[in-house]
């Protein structure tokens, strides 16, 4: 049996009586599951009204816990993360791993939070999408040629001039940034806002970016890997390896989604073709060896120029994701760890 009345709910903590009805339908076994006497009286609302805050507030209290808890552990985290690695608490940055394996930290234009992609391929400046800008409401002030990896031009795009850019904790003032050529991130920072930091890790599992302004006193200087300096390319992040056997230079991208190889290395070394790429199997960086699976075939000719050698290879995030390394800019070096 069930019926249904229209009522008043008398609010009596406040002696309030609120201008509005609602319909109540009593069951003997209602779809939540509260058991209502089958009478011909419906329960009293004022308990009802009662139970319902009682449980609201219990609810409350519990995520309030819940998320005090959660950010001690995550406060534990960064510290024990910070110990290990050898930065304070306040230098230790939360990073999110997310389209395309990429990690991205958060900034400010304008006073507007955008999402930046953490490129350490992109030696252009920190960049910005067509959609963004307009949504920011940026003026053009120039434009500029975006060339890819093999020198290639790839078109002509704004330059605008932001008030204020916020980011690692630091403001910038009046700072250009440079349009992106199309809208599959809102925005990307490049070496130029790195390469002034003495040393910089990447901890894709973790999703902890570590940046400090003074070299690390747990590690000596005699480890890591040396950085192939060039003028041309400041702060572009290539060391010495092998692949197969074969000595070359090879760029860490954290803007490559997958580890590119050049279309010369792959012709002289006969390499084997996978799926959607070719397949590379011992790859070596100092210590370090491992094997790419599916490497995409691309050219580093326009940016090898300044360089002993060419760069062959450009190790992505399907590789960057499984380490954790450390650039270490004051010695001129890459410290992996795995």
């Amino acid at each position: 049996m069930c019926f249904s009345r229209r009522m008043k709910v008398v609010n009596r903590q406040n002696n309030i009586i609120n201008k509005y009805s609602i319909s109540v339908t009593a069951f003997t076994r209602s779809p939540k599951g509260i058991v209502f006497p089958c009478r011909d009286e419906i329960p009293n609302h004022v308990e009802v009204i009662a139970l319902n805050k009682k449980k609201l507030i219990v609810i409350i209290i519990l995520i309030l816990i819940f998320s005090h808890l959660l950010n001690g552990c995550n406060n534990d985290q960064i510290a024990n993360w910070g110990q290990k690695y050898g930065y304070n608490f306040g230098e230790v940055y939360q990073i999110k791993i997310e389209n395309y394996g990429f990690p991205y930290i958060e900034g400010y234009i304008n006073g507007q939070k955008i999402s930046l992609l953490i490129d350490t391929g992109n030696l252009v400046g920190t960049m910005i999408s067509q959609k963004e800008a307009k949504k920011i409401n940026l003026k053009q002030m120039d434009k500029w040629i975006l060339q890819d990896s093999s020198g290639n031009i790839v078109g002509e795009y704004n330059i605008y001039k932001v008030k204020e850019l916020k980011l690692f904790d630091t403001t910038f003032e009046n700072k250009k940034i440079y349009m992106m050529k199309d809208n599959m991130f809102d925005g990307s920072i490049g070496i130029d806002s790195l390469f002034d930091k003495s040393r910089i890790t990447f901890d894709y599992e973790q999703e902890f970016l570590g940046i400090s302004n003074t070299t690390s006193s747990f590690s000596k200087k005699d480890l890591g890997i040396p950085l192939i300096w060039n003028d041309r390319y400041k702060g572009m992040l290539v060391v010495e390896g092998y692949i197969n056997g074969f000595k070359t230079l090879i760029q860490i991208d954290t803007g490559k989604s997958r580890s590119c190889v050049d279309e010369k290395l792959i012709k002289n070394l006969k390499l084997p073709s996978s799926q959607d790429g070719y397949e590379l199997n011992n790859v070596e960086i100092g210590p370090y060896n491992f094997k790419i699976k599916n490497a995409k075939k691309t050219s580093f000719s326009g940016i090898s120029k300044g360089y002993p050698k060419p760069i062959m290879l450009g190790l992505g995030s399907d590789i960057l994701s499984e380490i954790v390394f450390t650039i270490d800019y004051s010695n001129k070096r890459i410290i992996i760890n795995k």
